[in-house]
């Protein structure tokens, strides 16, 4: 584990990261992007806020390894507190860097807080079925994977 990794746990199926740094020594939000499956994995934890979004978008967006099209899967740590109501998420939707047609799982585990805040993003993005609340980390891979599946197919046929 080198240094700038110490103390901050796995993002479930990643090694790698890629970090956000908002405010004086925290990290709220942190991601990773594996490349062969086309998908940016997002870990959320502490106070996490509308601008600390924001600038995971600008980040994403200026990262050369990220596409438009890749899908999203969002976790959450247990110490996870998101600071933000429907209008910060409409505010950071027009900052969004994937597309619409992107899939994305927000993984809330049994956690009844984080679904309320979860309904928000979906409802400030019109409703996009594209996205969807998760209780399971695996579930949400096997329904992005399946995403990557089928266009594979679609390019075979």
């Amino acid at each position: 584990m080198s240094s700038r990794t110490q103390g901050i746990p796995d993002i479930p199926g990643s090694d790698d990261y890629d970090f956000v740094i908002c405010g004086e020594n925290q990290v709220p939000v942190e991601y990773t992007i594996d490349l062969e499956n086309c998908i940016v994995k997002t870990h959320c934890r502490g106070i996490v806020t509308a601008r600390d979004i924001s600038e995971l978008s600008s980040k994403l967006a200026k990262d050369s390894r990220f596409a438009p099209r890749f899908s999203e899967v969002v976790t959450f740590a247990d110490n996870c507190n998101l600071q933000m109501g429907f209008l910060d998420f409409r505010a950071v939707s027009t900052l969004d860097p994937f597309s619409n047609s992107s899939r994305r799982a927000l993984v809330i585990g049994s956690r009844g807080a984080l679904y309320g805040l979860a309904r928000m993003f979906q409802t400030a993005r019109s409703e996009n079925p594209n996205i969807r609340i998760m209780e399971k980390f695996e579930d949400a891979l096997n329904w992005l994977s399946q995403k990557e599946q089928t266009q594979a197919d679609s390019h075979h046929a």
